[in-house]
């Protein structure tokens, strides 16, 4: 599944995985990174009224969780941008081809609005 996303994504406007040297990639997710949080949830919008379920497994950012003390609340930029811009598809062996085909041609179209 990662493999075809990796193809049908890459011309897209969308930062994807990388796997770094000396780890693994265990391909429970298939985040995608938007160039802005409204890119993003327009993109999602999209993907739900097709029922996709696209989810923001990262959002919000740790630093921003309401039961941290005060002490550990601290102002993380990187990660407060990751979080507001991030998506994860839809991931499963049981995806088919053209399941997958669908979910990229439904970003491709939200992307071009």
């Amino acid at each position: 599944c990662s493999e075809r996303y990796d193809e049908l994504i890459d011309p897209l406007p969308l930062q994807r995985p990388k796997q770094v040297g000396g780890l693994e990639y265990n391909y429970a997710y298939y985040p995608v990174l938007f160039r802005d949080r409204v890119t993003m949830m327009r993109a999602r919008q999209a993907l739900l009224d097709k029922d996709i379920m696209a989810r923001r497994y990262f959002s919000p950012s740790l630093n921003t969780l309401r039961f941290l003390r005060d002490s550990l609340r601290r102002p993380c930029p990187a990660s407060e941008d990751v979080a507001s811009r991030v998506l994860a598809l839809p991931l499963s062996a049981a995806l088919t081809d053209a399941e997958i085909d669908g979910v990229v041609r439904c970003l491709r179209e939200a992307l071009e609005s």
